[in-house]
């Protein structure tokens, strides 16, 4: 990687977030930002149709129920990008 982006990388403390879409239980399709949160505790009925539904989720929010288990994955996705030949 060029040094001078790794600098600036770390100097702007470039990481990760902890969000939905690093959460074990944020479902969303590839390509969007708004998906659903699995959690059962999550559900709620909604008074329109009389059902229980699932939150909404979208892909930069977190609620009190995050649950880190994809981020570590999520971290090494930035760090194979990082290293890789396309940010020389």
């Amino acid at each position: 990687m060029d040094s001078g982006k790794l600098a600036k990388l770390k100097d702007v403390k470039w990481r990760a977030a902890r969000c939905c879409a690093t959460c074990v239980n944020g479902k969303f399709s590839p390509g969007k930002d708004w998906g659903t949160c699995g959690l059962d505790a999550n559900t709620y009925e909604h008074n329109k149709h009389k059902r229980l539904h699932e939150l909404p989720a979208h892909v930069l929010a977190v609620c009190d129920y995050y649950y880190e288990d994809k981020f570590e994955g999520a971290v090494k996705k930035l760090n194979d990008f990082l290293s890789s030949p396309i940010t020389s």
